[in-house]
């Protein structure tokens, strides 16, 4: 009796629960928040469309790259990044509208010219996924640009939506310690990752990064 009373107790409270989450307590609320979230998805396809006529293309996924079927004969590549000097686009509105930029020339979101100074002034590299890239917030507002204001040193941003270990090893490999070793005066590097990194071992994934090359031509 005991048991079956605190399992009926149990019962009958997760159904109130579940009734409220349902309603989620306040149903004008409910609807007026989705009329917002449909009118941010309509602008999306607005402004996608107006975007691709202006010439940008949606950002690559570097995973997508890899898994490409046209990409799985080429052995000593590995990709870091989306397509270099690019007008880019981010097919998402949170507020702030859909947002764009001009990748560099290794297809992060950095300004070009950036490059140009990292053999002759302290550096600062972020390595991380869609928390670093910026996904839905303007360039000015990323993490990496952010640290950047408030430290005054040059900074750059090496993350890339949906990436995981594999792709901050990729990263670390074949892009920064090229450059350090040619001379770039990196001297800080951090490596924001969250719980969706922790993803299954993939054999695949592992020997193509065993066989990738360097980005960076010695000297």
């Amino acid at each position: 009796l005991t048991i079956s009373a605190i399992y009926l107790g149990l019962f009958l409270s997760d159904l109130f629960v579940s009734n409220l989450i349902k309603n989620e307590y306040n149903p004008k609320l409910n609807i007026s928040t989705r009329n917002y979230v449909k009118k941010l998805k309509k602008n999306v396809i607005r402004k996608t469309i107006e975007l691709k006529q202006e010439g940008y293309l949606p950002v690559v996924n570097p995973n997508a790259l890899l898994k490409n079927k046209q990409n799985l004969r080429i052995k000593s590549w590995f990709p870091l990044a989306g397509k270099s000097n690019s007008k880019t686009y981010l097919s998402c509105d949170e507020g702030y509208g859909v947002v764009n930029y001009n990748s560099d020339r290794f297809g992060f979101r950095n300004n070009d010219e950036n490059w140009d100074k990292i053999f002759k002034e302290y550096s600062t590299v972020f390595i991380g996924d869609s928390f670093i890239h910026g996904y839905c917030v303007n360039s000015n507002n990323t993490i990496p640009k952010t640290y950047e204001k408030i430290s005054g040193k040059l900074t750059f941003n090496l993350g890339m939506g949906n990436n995981n270990p594999y792709n901050y090893i990729a990263t670390i490999k074949y892009l920064i310690e090229p450059l350090i070793k040619n001379g770039a005066m990196i001297n800080e590097i951090y490596l924001i990752f969250y719980t969706n990194d922790n993803v299954n071992i993939n054999y695949f994934t592992e020997k193509k990064l065993l066989g990738g090359s360097s980005l960076i031509k010695d000297n």
